[in-house]
């Protein structure tokens, strides 16, 4: 439906919907409605494109938010249900200029109407000069720095390794029912249904949690303390800083002393990984 050779051109597709009864968008720059339960296929990346994508789709500044204890879900319904940002700019812009252009319209009928002498007295006011551009964002000066450690989150590194992907048909907030197998030669994981459909002689596979099941007494318990990925992003969420300042400029890697900011968490192969980015700064 797209037109195009969908193994070597790049295509959006919303197969929440039926793929028969929505247009396929293979424009730059332009994709279908992304609603709260949409899921956006991407052809070129493999993959459903993330809610912190969604919101960069809609023109938010998602990486510039001091975000919460938000999951993946949760930002694709936050995107889902705004408006996209520079529709709305563009109509409080326009709602902005409609004052200043209505008075120079009635100072130029005045001017024919009344003459020149009246024209001089309804001349509008010069412009005022252009404001200073913003300077990238620092830590405020009245701002309570605290020295970052390690070892209160050293607990949640045995939550981190179950709530990450261990298996090719786990996607981002999905978990595998099967109990997960890893070699313990190469470390690959694979979960029982999939390892049935695999050719393992070569592996040494052996049970991953022998005991208690992937997640151990926390699932049972419903205790919401990380026992599922989705719970487990919100628990790192609220205990990482939002905020990381270096002491010093680490040599070599044009990491200065900048602020980074808390973007997102990510739920990566048999790894959690905490992401925090920087808008300019010193390096």
């Amino acid at each position: 439906e797209a037109g195009v050779d969908l193994l070597h051109h790049n295509a959006l597709v919303d197969l929440s919907q039926n793929p028969h009864l929505c247009d396929t968008v293979n424009k730059p720059g332009i994709t279908g409605c992304l609603t709260p339960g949409g899921q956006m296929y991407h052809f070129k990346r493999g993959r459903e494109i993330s809610g912190f994508e969604k919101l960069l789709l809609s023109g938010i500044p998602a990486d510039q938010l001091l975000l919460g204890g938000e999951s993946e879900v949760q930002l694709s319904d936050l995107a889902g249900n705004a408006m996209s940002l520079p529709v709305v700019s563009a109509c409080i812009l326009s709602a902005f200029c409609i004052a200043p252009h209505a008075a120079a319209a009635a100072a130029t009928a005045a001017k024919d109407e009344v003459g020149e002498s009246s024209a001089e007295e309804a001349e509008a006011a010069p412009p005022h000069p252009p404001s200073a551009a913003p300077e990238p964002a620092a830590a405020p000066s009245g701002a309570e720095h605290k020295r970052f450690s390690f070892g209160p989150f050293v607990g949640l590194a045995g939550r981190a390794q179950c709530c990450s992907v261990l298996c090719t048909c786990e996607s981002s907030g999905d978990v595998s029912q099967h109990g997960i197998l890893r070699c313990s030669c190469c470390q690959a994981t694979l979960c029982g249904m999939c390892a049935a459909h695999v050719q393992l002689e070569s592996h040494t596979m052996l049970p991953l949690h022998p005991e208690g099941g992937r997640f151990g007494a926390d699932a049972a318990a419903g205790d919401g303390d990380g026992a599922t990925p989705e719970e487990f992003e919100g628990s790192l969420r609220r205990a990482m800083p939002d905020a990381l300042q270096l002491e010093e400029p680490l040599a070599g890697s044009g990491i200065g002393t900048e602020l980074f900011r808390l973007l997102r968490v990510d739920r990566d192969r048999d790894a959690v990984r905490i992401k925090y980015v920087s808008h300019g700064g010193e390096g």
